[in-house]
């Protein structure tokens, strides 16, 4: 029988990055040449971490290479443009001008990273060099080096149990940064906003990295893009003062209002802040801020983006005042010059049959895009057919089917009854309806809503929503975009356009 050797030479796999030299194996090189189990445990936890670093370093590399190609091709156009531009009015010179004082500054901060990124690469080299004196081509026993595998293996499954978010803040309260970054690394690029926006504190304050406005500036903004109210306002600072970005006071405002109008109350000190910052802003680029008209049941809020995009979220529910609200809304998203089509988020449980069918006309004559991020039933279903181009966003977003309702009463001496006759007034408007919006699949449609009792509920999503024609768009299908809210170190979504 072939019996395991007693000793041996350890060599880990190549080291493609450097981490901190706090640590005891990068240490013991003055030591006696064999490993002892304390030494090999450290060895093997760093190879571990050394592969994540490496990985990070790639990453920053990438996005490093990525941004050459853009600033290559900026480059070319303005150039063009230049030509093009030629004995132009001042007007357009001047725009030109920005245009090039812009480009000049993006140029100047990747040249700033590339510098970082050269320092990084010696710095890397000379921690291989450390790792490998202290861990490579050293004798030891082989049952400690598996038990020192054993070991590590045991304490990553403990973290793993407590989950790796939560490992990450340990570490990170710990002062231990490269493992918190270890952690939260794979949940950042997997696009939880918690993680992100703590590994751009990270890189913002030098912890466990070097500090890099850039690779900070691009983890708010990713955490900022998933909705998160904190981040979207620090991303607003970063763009009015040209930190780890082009300075763009048109961006900070966008970014301001997206988080001047967060309604989560936890976003309460960060919406406050926001409206603070954007007030103090240039009056042209006071953008941002929602315009609320209530109407009796709910209200309809306005929001207006730089870019002139405006969404309007129906809120509450489907009544005649609703309906007769509306224009109102239409008339001050004209007034704030509001770029068309607009969007109609719909946010609604639903209400009165003759109510939704009349604004869903209304949304159709506007030529308005419907979206829903959750369920969307009844009404607020006949509401997001009038849309021109239908959007289900997200992994809750479904349109709920079902027969016509009767309620006769009030409170609780009300009586509910369900239409099933065709002939009923409010179903031949449903019909005409569904034959206006979608008539290749009206009367399939149609089916389903007799077939479903008004105390039942029919959902449709997915695919199947496409194929009837009650969307025309799926976007993020397999994702909750509204998202957990986890606690992040040191401290409303905007829909598809």
């Amino acid at each position: 029988m072939h019996k395991q050797p007693t000793s041996g030479r350890f060599r880990l796999g190549v080291c493609v990055a450097g981490i901190s030299a706090s640590i005891a194996c990068a240490q013991s090189a003055a030591a006696p040449d064999r490993l002892n189990r304390e030494q090999l445990l450290a060895c093997v936890e760093l190879e571990d971490a050394v592969q994540t670093s490496g990985k990070l370093h790639e990453a920053r590399v990438a996005q490093h290479n990525s941004e050459a190609t853009a600033i290559q091709a900026e480059g070319k156009s303005i150039e063009e443009s230049q030509k093009v531009a030629k004995g132009s009015d001042n007007l357009t010179e001047e725009a030109m001008s920005r245009r090039i004082d812009v480009f000049n500054k993006r140029l100047a901060a990747f040249n700033s990273s590339m510098e970082k990124l050269t320092v990084d690469e010696a710095l890397m080299h000379a921690e291989v060099t450390r790792y490998n004196e202290a861990c490579t081509d050293r004798e030891h026993d082989v049952r400690d080096r598996q038990l020192a595998v054993a070991t590590y293996q045991a304490r990553k499954q403990a973290s793993a149990a407590a989950g790796p978010f939560e490992a990450g803040l340990k570490a990170f309260d710990q002062g231990n940064y490269p493992e918190a970054l270890k952690h939260w690394l794979p949940l950042a690029e997997q696009g939880r906003a918690s993680a992100q926006y703590n590994i751009a504190v990270m890189y913002e304050q030098g912890l466990g990295v070097n500090k890099d406005d850039t690779q900070s500036a691009r983890w708010f903004v990713a955490a900022a893009e998933r909705g998160d109210a904190t981040s979207q306002l620090k991303v607003g600072t970063l763009y009015e003062a040209g930190q780890g970005v082009a300075k763009d006071v048109a961006s900070a405002s966008y970014w301001y209002g997206q988080a001047a109008n967060s309604s989560d109350a936890k976003n309460a000190d960060a919406a406050r802040q926001a409206r603070e910052r954007l007030h103090n802003l240039p009056k042209e680029f006071q953008a941002g801020l929602q315009d609320v008209v209530a109407f009796d049941g709910g209200r309809f809020v306005l929001r207006r983006a730089v870019n002139k995009e405006c969404v309007v979220a129906l809120q509450g529910e489907v009544t005649q005042s609703a309906n007769l609200k509306f224009n109102d809304v239409v008339k001050k998203a004209k007034a704030q010059d509001c770029a068309r089509p607009l969007i109609l988020l719909l946010e609604s449980p639903g209400g009165s049959v003759d109510a939704g069918l009349a604004l869903a006309r209304s949304v159709r004559e506007e030529g308005m895009r419907t979206i829903a991020r959750y369920e969307c039933a009844s009404s607020c279903a006949n509401i997001f057919l009038g849309g021109t181009e239908r959007v289900l966003w997200g992994s809750r977003a479904a349109i709920g089917l079902h027969q016509i309702s009767n309620v006769r009463g009030v409170g609780s001496f009300g009586t509910t009854t369900c239409v099933a006759s065709r002939d009923d007034p409010a179903v031949q408007a449903l019909r005409r309806h569904l034959r206006f919006v979608v008539p290749e699949t009206s009367d399939e449609i149609m089916r389903i809503v007799m077939n479903t009792p008004c105390s039942d509920i029919e959902w449709v999503k997915g695919k199947r929503a496409l194929d009837l024609q009650l969307a025309t768009r799926i976007e993020a299908q397999g994702e909750d975009v509204f998202g957990p809210r986890e606690e992040r170190v040191g401290t409303t979504d905007t829909p598809p356009r």
